[in-house]
Parts: structure tokens; C-alpha cells; sequence
């Protein structure tokens, strides 16, 4: 009980971190679309996806190996001779990010057919050694079980982001250019202040070739399903970039900046789901592990409530939210919420269902899944995007994921049969994608104005759909809020 204590404590701290770090950062956002137009903030979005497919590939996926060999390590002297290895390969990414920078000019006429953004590309490809090193101390933190201390990392992160970005982008008016500097050096500050305070005393200063051939065959395919998760949730913002403007990858990011309070949900569930499933699925002495399974399907259908009531609140209310927030410059992103909503929610789905996958240890299907799912995204981009621009690909998006959960789920019911009450669950999905689909586009696409009564009105019958239908009972919720506040 003790170590389940302590482990559910952790959790619940890196989680409290992670959405500090959300928070902050969604904090810069009122400043920035103040200062920043569509077009700026598009070419932002993209290269922040350019450095995510980068970071992936010169990172050889070193800091995921070192996560499995750390705990190989027979002694404390060879535990930090692993992590000295990560440090210095990734280290090595700074040669390569420096010779990209020196072609930053073309790499700004190719992807947005002008030299002007050369500096701001130039600036991304330096930050790409400072992502890697983030996450390699990010995870000694973890290696250590020291979530306070990981908490003061982020945060001094995230607060020197917010700190240099009002002054450079704000103050000195230094638009995109001063955006990609602040990320830069707050980057660089909080790896500076994480190692001379904490990580420095935990290295052995010897780099190990036996480590690291080791770390190679482990993260080369890390790095390939890496790109292939890369290819069908961010290659869209190329697409876009390809087909139409840098103001129509705005849109859709502010739409994504948007949908961030359903990412936070999913990232706390996805924390904890797994290690609570297993340990009911490991205690359950029936043969067919019914109970286990049970419970599963009932934590799914919890988690679409919630889920689905985020989704009605965020969609119907987008445009007032964004106007607020974002200045009436960037309301016509509202159309993608609800697609990049529901996106997440197939995403998560997957994973709370896909659990006969998981316990039969047939993780092969996921790579053939993502493999499938990234050509069927490939493909549909080239397909809709240009016809429908940013609004063609957060639909793209959406299928994508959809299809992803449906075949993952199809799979693992064959492996590990869960009764589910599909007919329910389909009632209540269908009203709640009309409902919130339709209302974005009724008022940007068709410029029909609906009245905020009848926002509120809607939103009441959606939210109380759930109960109408069985899903969950008054008590049920009594429950649940008993043991948030226990």
C-alpha cells in the first residue's frame, strides 16, 4: 500500500508540474496575438513542428534508451555512466543543428517561399540541442524520484519563457525572431540552473561505447515509429503551409492552443490508467478477468463524459473564448476546436481500450496501426487540405485518430473480450458532434449569429444527456466527487 501511496503521490505532482507549465504557457497567449498576426503565428506553429521531427531524429531517441538501461545498471557508478552517455549524444545534436542553421535562409525560401524568415528559422534549428538536453534532464529528475525538484525545473522554464518573451516580443518589439529567442534562451537558462543545482552530481564522467551501441539498437526504432506518429499529427501544418497560407496554420494552431484543456485531462488519465488497470487485472482471480475488465469500460465511459462535456463547452463557446483571449483576428480557428477536440478523444479512447494489445504483449500491432494510420493521413491531406485548407486538415486529423482507436480497439477485443454498451455510448456521441461541430461552422463558415441563450441551452441538455441515458447516475457523481475531495 505504501509503495502505491507513493507512487499515486508522484503522479499527481508531475501532473500538478505539467499543468503549471500548460498554464504558463497559455498565459503568453493574450500577448502574443496581440502582437503577432495569423501569418506570423502560423510560421511559429510550423517550425515548432519542424523541431519536433528534428529533435527526434538527431536525438538517435537516446534519453527514451537511456529510460530502459538506467534501471539495467548494476551499481550507482554505472547508473551515471549511462547518464553521462545520454548527455553526450545529446550533446552530439549541436553539430548538426549548427550546419542546418547555416542553411536557414533556404530552408525559409522553401518553406515559406521568402528570405525573411531566415533569422527565426535559424534560431529553431539552435534550439534543437536545448530540447533534447530539456528532456534529458526531465528525466533524471524521474530517475531519481524527485517530482518537486522536476516541478521547480519546469516551472523556472516556463516562467523565464514568459519573462524574456513579454520583453522581447512585447518591449522591444522583436515579433517571431524575439517568440524563438525567448524559447531559446529560457531553454538554456533552465538546463544551466538544473545541472549546476541538481543532475551534475548524479554523472560518471566516462562515455561508455558499450552503452551506447546499446541505446542505438534500442531507439532506432523508437525513432522510426517517432516519425511515423510525427507524420499523421503534425505533417498537416506542411500541407496547409503547401497549399494555402501561413495565416491558415495560425488558425489552426490557435484551434489546437484551444484544445489544450482536453490534452491536460489526457495526459493525467494516461499517467495513471495503465499501472490502476494492472494492478486490478493482476488481483482478479476470475479466468476470464471480467471484473478487470469491467471496471475498464466503466473508467472509458467516466472519462466521455467528462471528456465530451469539455468538448460541448469548448466548441459551442469558442468563439466568445477567443475573442477574449486572442483578439477577433484569429476567431476563424474556432472551426478546427471540435475537430482536434474529438481528435484527442479517439486518441485516448484508444488507449483505454486497446488494453488486449497491452496485457497479451502484442505491441507489434501498434507499429503496423500507426504505419497504416500515417498513409491514410498522407493521403487524405493531399486530398483535403487543398480543397479545405486548415478546416481540411483538422478533419484529416480527426479521422486519422478515429481509425486509429477503431482498429486498435477491434484488435484488442479479439485478444481481450470487454462487454461494452455500444448503442448508448453512440447516442450520446452523435448529438454531442452535430451540437458541436455545427455551431463553429454555422458562425464562421455561414456567418450565422446564435444567441448566447441559446449556447447555454444547448450546452445544459448535452451535459445532462448522460444522465438521461444511463451512463452515469446522480449517485454515481456523488461518488466520484466523495473520492476527488478524500
Amino acid at each position: 500500500m505504501g509503495v502505491v501511496k507513493k507512487f499515486s503521490g508522484e503522479v499527481v505532482v508531475y501532473g500538478v508540474g505539467n499543468a503549471l507549465k500548460k498554464f504558463i504557457g497559455f498565459f503568453l497567449l493574450p500577448f502574443y496575438t496581440r502582437a503577432i498576426s495569423p501569418s506570423e503565428w502560423g510560421v511559429i506553429d510550423t517550425l515548432s513542428s519542424a523541431v519536433i521531427i528534428l529533435s527526434v531524429l538527431l536525438g538517435f531517441k537516446a534519453v527514451d534508451a537511456g529510460s530502459r538501461y538506467y534501471y539495467e545498471a548494476k551499481d550507482e557508478k554505472e547508473k551515471g555512466t549511462v547518464l553521462f552517455t545520454v548527455l553526450v549524444l545529446s550533446l552530439f545534436s549541436f553539430l548538426p543543428s549548427l550546419l542546418l542553421a547555416f542553411f536557414s535562409k533556404f530552408f525559409s525560401e522553401v518553406l515559406f517561399k521568402s528570405g525573411l524568415y531566415a533569422q527565426a528559422v535559424c534560431i529553431s534549428c539552435l534550439t534543437l540541442p536545448f530540447v533534447l538536453l530539456n528532456d534529458e534532464q526531465g528525466w533524471i529528475y524521474r530517475y531519481r524520484k524527485a517530482p518537486w525538484r522536476f516541478n521547480a525545473f519546469i516551472l523556472l522554464k516556463s516562467l523565464l519563457n514568459v519573462g524574456l518573451g513579454i520583453l522581447l516580443v512585447l518591449q522591444l518589439k522583436k515579433g517571431i525572431v524575439g517568440a524563438q529567442l525567448a524559447t531559446l534562451l529560457s531553454s538554456a537558462m533552465a538546463i544551466v540552473y538544473s545541472y549546476l543545482s541538481f543532475s551534475r552530481k548524479f554523472y560518471h564522467y566516462h562515455f561508455s561505447w558499450y552503452w551506447a551501441k546499446k541505446m542505438f539498437r534500442f531507439g532506432f526504432p523508437l525513432m522510426l515509429s517517432g516519425m511515423l506518429v510525427w507524420i499523421y499529427s503534425f505533417a498537416d501544418r506542411f500541407f496547409i503551409l503547401s497549399y494555402k497560407t501561413s495565416a491558415e496554420v495560425g488558425y489552426y494552431s490557435i484551434g489546437s492552443t484551444f484544445a489544450q484543456p482536453l490534452s491536460l485531462l489526457n495526459m493525467a488519465i494516461g499517467m495513471s490508467f495503465y499501472p490502476f488497470f494492472m494492478s486490478l487485472y493482476e488481483a482478479d482471480r476470475d479466468e476470464n478477468k471480467s471484473h478487470a475488465g469491467k471496471t475498464s469500460d466503466v473508467l472509458w465511459q467516466y472519462y466521455l463524459v467528462v471528456g465530451f462535456s469539455l468538448v460541448v463547452f469548448l466548441s459551442l463557446f469558442a468563439k466568445e473564448i477567443v475573442q477574449v483571449v486572442a483578439t477577433r483576428k484569429f476567431v476563424n480557428g474556432i472551426v478546427v476546436i471540435p475537430f482536434l477536440l474529438f481528435s484527442d478523444i479517439f486518441r485516448q479512447s484508444a488507449t483505454m481500450t486497446s488494453l488486449g494489445i497491452f496485457i497479451k504483449e502484442k505491441t507489434k500491432y501498434y507499429f503496423y496501426i500507426v504505419l497504416g494510420i500515417s498513409c491514410l493521413s498522407l493521403f487524405l491531406n493531399f486530398l483535403l487540405v487543398k480543397k479545405y485548407g486548415y478546416v481540411g486538415a483538422a478533419l484529416v486529423n480527426m479521422i486519422s485518430n478515429f481509425m486509429y482507436f477503431l482498429i486498435a480497439h477491434l484488435i484488442s477485443q479479439r485478444l481481450f473480450y470487454v462487454k461494452r454498451n455500444y448503442v448508448v455510448i453512440l447516442l450520446y456521441f452523435i448529438p454531442v458532434f452535430v451540437f458541436s461541430v455545427g455551431i463553429p461552422l454555422l458562425e464562421i463558415l455561414y456567418g450565422k449569429h446564435i444567441g448566447l441563450m441559446i449556447k447555454i441551452f444547448m450546452a445544459v441538455f448535452l451535459w445532462l444527456l448522460p444522465l438521461l441515458l444511463g451512463l452515469v447516475s446522480v449517485n454515481q457523481i456523488k461518488n466520484v466527487i466523495q473520492q476527488i475531495k478524500k
